[in-house]
């Protein structure tokens, strides 16, 4: 991904939802797992998503780093529209599929 607005958004939005992936690592959910290495992917899944993304999205998008500098710190548009996705994703997409498929998706 070149260096872009889009990056730019994608990062703010990445880092905006990271609590996601905070939790699953403090508060893991293993004991459900019992395939051949389904536990190694949940670790190596929620590491590169915490760990590995967040840095390289900010090496492709050089000139964010003056975007962060120049936000306001009372600004919660970024938040606001990282929650708004979340919240339409969980409620439009995966409510939808658990009641077709009558599976909890309390995890996710």
């Amino acid at each position: 991904i070149p260096p872009s607005r889009f990056t730019d958004i994608l990062y703010r939005i990445h880092v905006t939802l990271l609590q996601g992936p905070l939790l699953a690592i403090v508060f893991p959910v293993i004991n459900t797992r019992f395939l051949p290495m389904e536990v190694t992917i949940y670790w190596v899944q929620h590491f590169l998503v915490y760990v590995v993304i967040p840095p390289f999205l900010l090496y492709r998008s050089r000139h964010l780093i003056v975007a962060m500098e120049t936000t306001k710190t009372h600004d919660f548009s970024w938040e606001l529209l990282a929650s708004s996705f979340a919240f339409l994703y969980h409620f439009l997409f995966l409510q939808p599929i658990a009641l077709l498929t009558e599976a909890n998706l309390n995890c996710m």
